[in-house]
């Protein structure tokens, strides 16, 4: 298994089976070598298992796409499977098949791919159609799972991360501007900085509201009252 890169190219493998569809999410690296990702599968419906198996393989297809979509879209990625008329029916704008796979065709239009033909020989996805996860994911749709994917990741990325005052003076002692307003806080020299490192247009920002400024004498590793001037030097930088 390896972690997602979004520099290497991307190859979904999916196959469908009698009772199941499987899905392999790999990515291929500068030796082309492929290394997995992900691995998905679910069972069928009663309503699919009857599918033929041309619909069957192009259902697979849409679930992979639907399934990975955070890894997927917006991107270009090969989609390899076993079932050879489905190259012609993605790869060629002509191609004309069922209505159900159609609207099916209608669902992955937001994805960029090219379907490739690969013996079932070397499918890693075959055993996975053939044991899929019998749980009620088959029941569920595409845009509650899209919903769900995206509360998590608003949880994941939106909550802010409170900051210790270590780091907000282990970051003030790294930055030249505030360094230079910590000096002319303490001796109450306010004239232009001469470092070139120091931000001049920040520094007369600084300057204009220095009486609402400080330095902790208690703290001195601390360096600044933190309430403020993290705050400005974030909204002005």
């Amino acid at each position: 298994m390896a972690y997602f890169s979004p520099d290497l190219a991307t190859e979904v493998v999916v196959d469908a089976g009698p009772n199941g569809v499987g899905a392999v999410l790999a990515q291929r690296d500068e030796k082309d070598i492929r290394h997995i990702v992900a691995y998905a599968s679910r069972a069928l419906t009663d309503v699919e298992s009857r599918y033929s198996q041309t619909e069957r393989e192009a259902l697979a297809v849409v679930w992979a796409c639907e399934h990975f979509h955070f890894y997927l879209y917006g991107s270009q990625f090969t989609v390899i499977s076993v079932h050879k008329p489905l190259e012609v029916i993605y790869n060629s704008p002509t191609s004309r098949t069922s209505a159900r796979i159609e609207r099916w065709n209608l669902r992955l239009q937001s994805f960029n791919f090219t379907l490739q033909y690969q013996p079932g020989s070397k499918n890693p996805a075959d055993f996975l159609s053939r044991h899929p996860v019998q749980a009620s994911d088959a029941q569920s749709t595409h845009a509650s799972k899209v919903a769900e994917e995206y509360i998590r990741f608003l949880i994941d990325h939106t909550i802010p991360k409170a900051m210790t005052l270590a780091e907000v003076a282990a970051a003030t002692s790294n930055d030249k501007t505030l360094l230079a307003v910590i000096n002319a806080i303490q001796y109450d020299q306010w004239h232009p900085p001469t470092d070139t490192a120091v931000n001049s247009s920040a520094f007369q920002i600084f300057k204009r509201v220095r009486d609402e400024l400080s330095v902790s004498e208690e703290h001195r590793e601390y360096y600044m009252a933190c309430c403020v001037v993290p705050d400005l030097h974030e909204l002005f930088f």
